[in-house]
């Protein structure tokens, strides 16, 4: 097992002087927010690379365990296998690896999501059979790491790919899934199903509008039994369409809004905003050949569903919103992932893939920007509450070695690079106390 902690994470404002825009009271209802490509470097708190270097990982997601040290789980990924084995590490509080631990689970192909439930842990992967129909998977983990037990979830002789697992309030876990039917014609549709603690179905509701839909994202209606749920839905054209939906603790249909962007968009996360609004975050695909795709942060009214204001984040990368964190203060730091999309003409070549932290106000104007990358490129698919507050992302970095021959001499010749994607952390400052001037 290979374990470095690399001091190249570089962190860049958007403007000069980002807390300026603090005092505008102004709330526009859409915006687009051209971003410049990073180009600084400053300080983060702790920051590991954590992998072995013949073969490839990655951490997806992970929480704050009680003991104030992150428990993060993700991929393993070797070339001559056509699965991947789960991967669990817990980090300290500087980031030092205090354990981790690898799981061979039959099938499994994806992991999704990972967090504290009871006196252990959750983690929500998706994995196929011998005929390749796929199934949701749900493993019960002690907090050293230790497979309890599990369960699969199948549909019959259709395919399903777990999305987004949550507990519910009054007990017992809420899990999304995409149905993908076999029957000639068919479209894939959402189901939400009600799992008691052991991870056994209670009820289910599906959700058929006829169109092609996936919800992939669930969160929590704060004081209510109800949850707000995001993904996409097909138009009558067939294009994706961001689709967000309130759910009764039932699986009711409270309210739902098809938001249709560009040439397509959909929401990958949702977050309770308040007592009485949610933010939703994912992507915006541009009209127009080669137009990059644009981060997008929307914020709704919880109780009709309307639209607030929209955000978009445009550059020279594709930009997608990969997922949210909401500060008690009312601050939403946005996790933007960018991938370069290649040279433009008369502009400096571009750099490797990055991840940006945007911080929006309550009217959804920056307040704070920051990225970081890592080697030769990085991902990032989540982000974390630290012990002291600071925003731990979870994701990874494609990394270059150089190998050296037993005389260890560095020559033409001698030397050569070895590739692989690791798992990356990085524990970026909490955020200051916010005030909101115009409350």
């Amino acid at each position: 097992m290979m374990i470095r902690s690399l001091c190249v994470l570089f962190i860049a404002l958007l403007v000069a002087m980002p807390h300026a825009y603090a005092q505008n009271c102004a709330r526009n209802f859409e915006e687009i927010v051209p971003l410049r490509a990073p180009d600084i470097g400053a300080y983060n708190v702790w920051d590991a690379i954590h992998g072995e270097d013949t073969v490839d990982e990655r951490y997806v997601s992970g929480f704050k365990h009680e003991n104030n040290h992150i428990i993060a789980a993700g991929e393993r990924v070797r070339i001559q296998d056509d699965y991947v084995r789960l991967i669990l590490t817990e980090f300290d509080r500087r980031g030092r690896p205090v354990w981790d631990k690898t799981h061979s689970i039959t099938g499994l192909f994806e992991v999704v999501k990972a967090f504290s439930y009871g006196d252990g842990f959750v983690v929500l992967g998706n994995k196929k059979n011998k005929d390749d129909v796929s199934s949701g998977w749900i493993g019960f983990f002690n907090f050293e790491g230790g497979l309890r037990f599990q369960g699969v979830l199948r549909a019959d002789s259709d395919s399903i790919v777990a999305r987004d697992l949550i507990a519910r309030p009054k007990g017992g876990l809420i899990l999304l899934v995409s149905v993908m039917p076999e029957r000639p014609a068919a479209k894939p549709y959402s189901i939400v199903y009600r799992l008691d603690t052991k991870g056994q179905v209670v009820s289910k509701r599906s959700y058929q509008p006829g169109l092609e839909n996936a919800l992939m994202s669930l969160t929590v209606v704060p004081d209510e039994d109800a949850y707000y749920a995001g993904g996409y839905v097909n138009d009558a054209v067939g294009r994706k369409t961001g689709w967000l939906v309130k759910l009764g603790g039932d699986g009711t249909l409270m309210w739902q809004r098809q938001i249709p962007r560009g040439s397509g968009a959909q929401v990958l996360r949702v977050a309770s905003y308040g007592e009485d609004s949610l933010i939703a975050a994912g992507n915006a695909v541009p009209i127009g050949d080669g137009a990059p795709d644009a981060g997008w942060v929307l914020k709704l009214d919880g109780a009709s569903g309307d639209v607030i204001w929209h955000r978009y984040f445009t550059g020279d990368y594709n930009y997608i919103a990969r997922d949210l964190m909401v500060s008690d203060d009312g601050l939403i730091t946005v996790l933007l992932d960018g991938d370069p999309v290649g040279e433009v003409e008369g502009q400096p070549e571009m750099k490797d893939d990055y991840v940006r932290l945007l911080v929006l106000n309550p009217r959804g104007t920056i307040f704070d920007s920051a990225h970081y990358f890592n080697g030769e490129g990085t991902d990032a698919f989540a982000l974390i509450r630290g012990f002291m507050d600071e925003r731990v992302i979870v994701g990874a970095s494609d990394m270059a070695y150089t190998l050296q021959d037993e005389s260890d001499e560095i020559s033409a010749g001698m030397a050569d690079v070895q590739r692989s994607r690791e798992g990356w952390m990085v524990a970026v400052p909490a955020m200051d106390s916010y005030n909101d001037p115009c409350e």
